[in-house]
């Protein structure tokens, strides 16, 4: 089974994300800091990162540079509320693979983890 690590601390969308990734037979893993995305990263790399924006740029950027030296490389999809245009900007720049507002994110979830198993 293809995991897929989550670093979201919203529980309602940890819940969204759990059921959505067994319906598409993907496991999941939630993390909350960098040394848990390590551990969780540790015997695979993941298919795909799942990253919530609004957990901290210092986060998000450490997620991401851990990311990037995984082999082979994750799909890393960042998400935040669509007001944060800023937010989403940034990521982009920084290098994520994808960047959605939350409402397109919960709206396409399924069609997004299931472009992790392609």
């Amino acid at each position: 089974m293809s995991k897929v690590v989550a670093v979201v601390s919203d529980m309602i969308f940890q819940s969204k994300i759990a059921s959505t990734a067994s319906a598409v037979g993907l496991s999941v893993v939630f993390v909350n800091s960098l040394e848990s995305f390590r551990e969780a990263t540790d015997d695979a790399s993941p298919k795909g990162v799942l990253v919530d924006l609004e957990q901290g740029e210092l986060v998000v950027a450490g997620i991401l540079e851990l990311s990037q030296t995984l082999t082979p490389k994750p799909t890393v999809i960042g998400y935040c509320p669509h007001v944060r245009k800023d937010v989403m900007d940034l990521a982009e720049q920084m290098g994520f693979d994808h960047v959605f507002p939350r409402s397109a994110f919960a709206t396409n979830l399924e069609k997004i983890l299931r472009g992790f198993d392609d």
